[in-house]
């Protein structure tokens, strides 16, 4: 009796996929559904082209866009909204470099497929498929690869940010918020008092000037909202390699000072709706502009790269970065001087920053045409929905202000 239940357990075993083989599945399944939807694009283009119809309808985009959102309550609605929107922008990609690669009066009648009969059904198909999925691996708390999303991702021509973009974004549609709550709006709300984490090294969001005082947009962000509120502000000083032991010992309720929203940083905070978009790029003099001209000539030996500890910079350096030299540097305010005294050649960072500097040193310049990821910012918040959908509502009618933009451009900079 023995023996035979334990045949029939080692068959069980057998028979039933371990949970990583299962979420191996599930993300390869998901990436396969992704890219066979954008296979098809070249053949949408091709009937546009044909038909003379626009690459683009946003108007239809707008209404398919939100009733997707609205079929999948069950995920954040910020993260999916921008999954399916970048979805749509690498279709839309892809369909203007077929039309701009082919010729209309080559194309064969015979062979262009309808894209009401035959093509917007398949679409549609794939797509409720990637909500399914979706759906399934978020409750299997599926696991993402970023060498086996580029490896079913390889033979479409996207952007290295679009590509980056996809992937971040479909990875915080799987990551599951903290679940613990701290209840740190009764608290605000109680004492009228609102803890601000800043890292004040960050132009054009949070830094010192001169004189000591705290300026950027972060920090005039802040100071209307705790106007609006109610709210007395004591600041916290914190730094990049301590922002999330800070956050975690619940040193500030809230932070600011250019955070770029990662699943990583997700999975123990939250964070409000993105107020700006960017992507790193890479900063060097402009005596170099002909020579390091992409990511491949910069990652050479030879080549001196200079990071600042503990944030997304140096993060995007360690995984991409590989026969260039690393060298690091503590300060994030005098970092830009080691490029210009010729102790480093290129900082990689968020082009926002990038372009700034450039404009206070002349003799730095972008390197770089596009930027190679995909990020967005957000305030960082401790783990209280009550908190984030108080923030979230300011933040969205402050962005539609004449103020919002007003404060990028008094600080050299545009928002995105």
């Amino acid at each position: 009796m023995l023996r035979l239940c334990f045949a029939l357990t080692l068959a069980l075993c057998l028979l039933t996929p371990s949970s990583s083989q299962a979420s191996n599945d599930t993300e390869s399944t998901l990436y396969q559904l992704m890219s066979e939807r954008l296979s098809l694009m070249p053949e949408v283009a091709k009937y546009k082209l044909y038909h003379d119809l626009p690459i683009e309808d946003p108007a239809r985009e707008a209404v398919v866009l939100e009733r997707t959102v609205s079929r999948i309550q069950a995920l954040d609605p910020t993260h999916t909204k921008l999954f399916f929107s970048l979805q749509m922008n690498a279709a839309k990609a892809i369909q203007k470099e077929v039309i701009e690669s082919i010729n209309k009066q080559a194309l064969d009648p015979v062979q262009i497929r309808s894209l009401n009969a035959d093509l917007r059904p398949k679409l549609t198909e794939l797509g409720d498929q990637i909500i399914e999925e979706l759906l399934i691996s978020y409750q299997n708390e599926t696991q993402l690869s970023r060498a086996n999303f580029d490896a079913h991702f390889a033979d479409l021509k996207l952007s290295p940010r679009l590509k980056d973009g996809l992937f971040k974004s479909l990875e915080l549609v799987l990551t599951k918020p903290p679940e613990f709550t701290r209840g740190t709006l009764g608290r605000i709300q109680a004492d009228k008092t609102l803890r601000v984490g800043v890292t004040l090294d960050y132009a054009p969001f949070s830094y010192q000037n001169e004189d000591g005082e705290f300026i950027g947009v972060d920090i005039e962000l802040v100071k209307a909202l705790a106007a609006d509120l109610g709210y007395t502000i004591v600041w916290v000083k914190t730094s990049w390699p301590t922002l999330m032991t800070d956050a975690q010992n619940n040193a500030f309720d809230i932070a600011l000072s250019g955070i770029s929203i990662t699943a990583a940083r997700q999975t123990h905070m939250l964070f409000s709706v993105p107020y700006h978009t960017g992507g790193k790029t890479a900063l060097g003099r402009c005596a170099s502009e002909s020579e390091l001209t992409n990511l491949a000539t910069i990652d050479r030996s030879g080549v001196r790269v200079i990071i600042n500890p503990g944030g997304t910079n140096e993060r995007f350096v360690r995984s991409t970065i590989t026969k260039a030299s690393i060298i690091v540097h503590p300060d994030n305010r005098t970092i830009f001087h080691e490029i210009v005294n010729k102790n480093a050649d290129v900082m990689f960072t968020d082009s926002i920053e990038a372009q700034l500097q450039a404009t206070k040193h002349s003799s730095l310049c972008v390197l770089l045409d596009q930027p190679l990821t995909f990020q967005q910012k957000g305030v960082l918040l401790q783990p209280d929905p009550e908190l984030k959908d108080l923030i979230d509502s300011w933040l969205l009618d402050a962005m539609s202000s004449q103020d919002f933009e007003a404060s990028f451009r008094k600080h050299g900079a545009t928002p995105d």
